[in-house]
């Protein structure tokens, strides 16, 4: 009898690790393949999170300069002002500077310098010429010149003509100028 126990218990043995291998390799199998493809997932959505945080700090970086360079863009506008001449805030900048400097403007003419047979290229730097006439002292008119090189909007001072404005009145200091000048605006 003590030997078909013993007989029992190695067969109860024998079949519970033969159960356990065919479950092991069961399992080995059918999940470990599952497992390591998870496992693989995981470790590519891991990859993919980190570049997706990396991308948006680089954008946050970008909107924080594109944000900064606000200002420049307000100051290149005012240099080289884009889609149309914006005469209208030239002109008044250009009398607010002659009237801190002293000087008398009068006789605005505005004349369109580009070839109305040819349509500008895209993005092309048009120049518009302007002319005037002022009075002032010959003070009074340096220091509106100096004003015009100081200011942002671009320009070229292509000519001035002097001139007394009283020939027989030798005690009057003021001076009669025609002054013609280009500005630019992009198209």
């Amino acid at each position: 009898m003590a030997y078909n126990s013993v007989k029992n218990y190695s067969l109860i043995a024998v079949t519970m690790i033969l159960l356990c291998l065919v479950t092991g390799y069961f399992l080995v199998n059918t999940y470990y393949p599952n497992l390591q493809q998870a496992n693989d997932a995981k470790l590519r959505s891991e990859q993919t999170n980190a570049d997706l945080k990396q991308a948006l700090a680089s954008e946050k970086t970008f909107l924080k300069t594109f944000e900064s360079q606000q200002k420049n863009v307000e100051l290149a506008n005012l240099i080289l002002p884009t889609g149309s001449t914006d005469m209208a805030n030239f002109v008044n900048n250009l009398s607010n500077l002659a009237q801190a400097s002293g000087v008398s403007l009068a006789n605005f003419a505005v004349n369109d310098s580009q070839n109305s047979d040819k349509t500008p290229a895209v993005n092309a730097i048009q120049a518009q010429d302007l002319g005037f006439s002022a009075s002032g002292t010959y003070l009074s008119l340096k220091n509106f010149l100096t004003s015009l090189e100081n200011t942002s909007r671009l320009m070229d001072i292509s000519k001035i003509v002097l001139a007394s404005q009283d020939k027989t009145n030798t005690n009057n200091p003021n001076l009669q100028y025609q002054v013609k000048l280009h500005t630019y605006f992009q198209q």
